[in-house]
């Protein structure tokens, strides 16, 4: 990959640290520094480094992310659906969730394992899953 970084972590980063390393990425992938594949690998790290955390992207990378995620999204690439749907759901990334599974009714011969893969993700999240860390909560 062509980054100023690698994402094989063996510690623990910063929250701080982590929204740096998403803008930048976010950046070169605007820029076209790095390919689509490698911008979802990068991501796919940073969003298991941030689960990590437990902490919330902020809302401006969330919304330039969530833009860039539907824009990329592509129906029949089940490789990319599943890279993206793994970040919209550990990032809480309510408003590309809702876009991608309102598209399944929009689009005709769509292939019958991404439908199931999408129907599945919807049955077992819902409709809200913009909290990522709400199975976390103690519920007294």
């Amino acid at each position: 990959m062509n980054t100023e970084f690698e994402f094989e972590f063996d510690f623990q980063l910063e929250v701080n640290e982590l929204q740096k390393l998403f803008k930048k990425t976010i950046l070169d992938f605007i820029d076209n520094r790095i390919s689509k594949f490698d911008f979802l690998c990068l991501i796919c790290s940073l969003t298991r480094r941030q689960c990590d955390c437990y902490a919330f992207l902020d809302s401006e990378t969330k919304k330039i992310l969530e833009e860039i995620l539907f824009s990329i999204y592509n129906i029949e690439n089940h490789n990319d659906i599943m890279d993206i749907m793994y970040i919209v759901i550990n990032l809480g990334l309510q408003n590309c969730y809702e876009k991608i599974m309102s598209s399944l009714s929009k689009v005709k011969d769509i292939d019958l394992s991404v439908y199931n893969y999408l129907d599945s993700i919807h049955n077992k999240m819902g409709d809200d899953i913009s909290n990522p860390y709400k199975s976390l909560r103690i519920n007294k």
